[in-house]
């Protein structure tokens, strides 16, 4: 027989066995926990603004204030299963004058003011209240340049370099990918490098890239800078060509797009 203590510090009921071709025997049933108190930091997380289809990664110190180990357990939602806000760990024990950290993972899928309520259950104590907020939403990115054209001024073997103005006009952060695996004529120069993201960013040949010769058009070699390195090495082996960037909001992100035709083709992009 096993005992799971909710809030309650005595907790009473009877069982009754069943015996076939006899009497049923009534089994009273006891059992009692010290009593217990956990506290919150912080009884309010507020994850501000973020964008649709990021995370955000929010903690609480959970800090045993009383005399006897504590046990804690997140109530289960009785609105459904909210796969965007999520508390990790979900139970656990906190013992005397200790604390452990609670992590509020935050995943939003659509766009919508957050407002939830984590209800934490504690054996032998009071029950706890966090409150989430914020809001999600989409970042508004669009480019200064309407069209860019390359003429037929480029030929094989040469590079012709045209500028790229990305803008972000919404009220967060843009991350974003510039993906050029389908265009290997194609590669992106990232004037701010702050743009870039750092963690992300893989380079197993930065000195075999920066050290390549290049014939250019319209400018000379020692002006243009090399392209950007990609975020690393794709499946093969082969060099990747997918840029992951980000822009702040209102902010504007200058940059090249550099063509290096390897063949006579008409090329469309979109």
């Amino acid at each position: 027989m096993r005992y799971f203590p909710d809030s309650k510090l005595v907790a009473e009921g009877t069982i009754v066995l069943h015996i076939e071709n006899g009497e049923d025997l009534p089994i009273p049933c006891r059992g009692e926990v010290g009593a217990t108190s956990l506290v919150l930091s912080s009884k309010r997380i507020d994850f501000g603004l973020i964008a649709v289809g990021t995370h955000k990664i929010l903690s609480v110190k959970l800090k045993n204030t009383g005399e006897n180990d504590a046990f804690f357990k997140l109530e289960a939602d009785t609105d459904g299963v909210d796969d965007e806000i999520k508390m990790v760990p979900e139970d656990g024990c906190v013992p005397v004058e200790s604390s452990t950290t609670l992590k509020i993972m935050v995943e939003p899928k659509t766009v919508k003011v957050h407002e939830k309520v984590l209800r934490i259950n504690v054996c032998g104590g009071k029950p706890l209240r966090l409150m989430i907020c914020g809001t999600s939403d989409f970042p508004i990115i669009r480019s200064l340049e309407s069209c860019i054209d390359f003429g037929p001024e480029t030929f094989i073997g040469s590079t012709s370099i045209k500028p790229l103005n990305l803008q972000n006009s919404g009220n967060i952060p843009a991350i974003f990918q510039i993906d050029f695996t389908a265009y290997p004529e194609f590669s992106l120069v990232v004037l701010d490098q702050n743009a870039i993201f750092k963690d992300d960013f893989v380079d197993d040949d930065s000195d075999a890239r920066s050290s390549a010769s290049v014939s250019t058009t319209g400018q000379s070699m020692m002006s243009m800078p090399p392209p950007t390195p990609p975020l690393g090495a794709s499946a093969g082996g082969a060099s990747s060509k997918v840029w992951k960037l980000s822009i702040g909001p209102n902010e504007s992100l200058p940059l090249n797009i550099v063509f290096s035709p390897l063949i006579e083709e008409n090329l469309s992009l979109e």
